[in-house]
């Protein structure tokens, strides 16, 4: 009894039998948290090696501090691929628990491909997480604009509905054909341009909300600054938030492309694009904490005042 335990530092898959590897998450008291995967479309998984684990089942778990303290507590360890740590597991009637196979004969272990395409599917999966944390973030938010604010951020999302569109009809022929082909790509490359823009655009309009926060003026004008900021920061943060649900959208398209496509290009690419999220990212984490200390300090000024 063994389950391959597999860590991109976004999420943890488990792979293996079904019995065993709800045995495994029990164990762990991580069967509530776990979602079940497909390994790989058919199509994916003959060009990418995960047709041979395709009588096996994947579950993930999102890496969060806790999850990722009991697989390193379980002695995974980094693996042949970019990015991957591993370990195949068996289960031990004398240490009462799972321990580390001697001689893993599993075929996730023992090939690369396999190991790759796994990983790429990881990718995707943690993706969609972030797209439903971001959905659920969005209806919160909106119930905070009211109708000028609302009015006003739909004018600017008009300039991505397009991106929205192409993803959609994307997504759709995906469904019917079961893979991205190079027509289906075609629709979508060269839409992450106009997210990019209006990024841009909403990160300027924060910027200039920073800067009308003038710790040398008035507490007058200072209140009326943060004031200001407070109603139109959210229309702002829901623009963000939007791009990053549509740049998710078509990562997601890319790594299945490449998958089918380029599959010795799929290590780099994946971790090429969680690069890319990251940079973006941080940006725009920088100019919001830009924004909240302006904020801050206006409220220590007036206070102190």
């Amino acid at each position: 009894m063994s389950v391959n335990v597999i860590s991109d530092g976004d999420g943890v898959a488990v792979v293996g039998e079904q019995s065993e590897v709800d045995e495994f998450l029990a164990s762990l008291a991580l069967t509530s948290r776990a979602s079940r995967i497909n390994s790989a479309p058919s199509e994916v998984a003959s060009s990418s090696g995960i047709a041979e684990i395709t009588t096996q089942v994947t579950s993930w778990i999102s890496a969060t501090e806790e999850v990722m303290q009991l697989v390193q507590d379980l002695g995974i360890a980094p693996t042949k691929v970019k990015g991957i740590a591993g370990a195949v597991l068996e289960k031990s009637s004398k240490a009462r628990g799972w321990i580390q196979a001697v001689n893993p004969g599993s075929v996730v272990a023992a090939n690369p491909a396999v190991l790759t395409g796994v990983a790429g599917v990881m990718a995707q999966t943690a993706l969609e997480a972030s797209l439903k944390e971001i959905t659920d973030y969005l209806a919160l938010i909106d119930r905070k604009l009211d109708d000028v604010l609302r009015s006003q951020t739909n004018a600017v999302l008009a300039r991505v509905d397009g991106v929205r569109f192409a993803v959609n009809e994307a997504n759709a022929i995906r469904a019917q054909v079961g893979k991205v082909s190079d027509v289906t790509w075609s629709k979508i490359q060269a839409t992450s341009i106009s997210l990019l823009e209006t990024e841009s655009y909403a990160l300027r309009q924060i910027q200039d909300e920073s800067e009308a926060i003038r710790m040398d003026g008035t507490i007058a004008e200072l209140s009326q600054a943060v004031e200001a900021s407070e109603t139109n920061i959210p229309m702002w943060l829901t623009i963000l938030a939007n791009c990053a649900s549509l740049h998710d959208s078509i990562a997601i398209l890319e790594l299945e492309r490449v998958m089918h496509s380029e599959p010795d290009d799929l290590d780099n690419h994946r971790i090429g694009l969680k690069a890319a999220r990251t940079n973006r990212h941080a940006t725009i984490a920088q100019a919001l904490e830009g924004m909240l200390k302006k904020v801050n300090g206006a409220v220590d000024r007036a206070n102190s005042s």
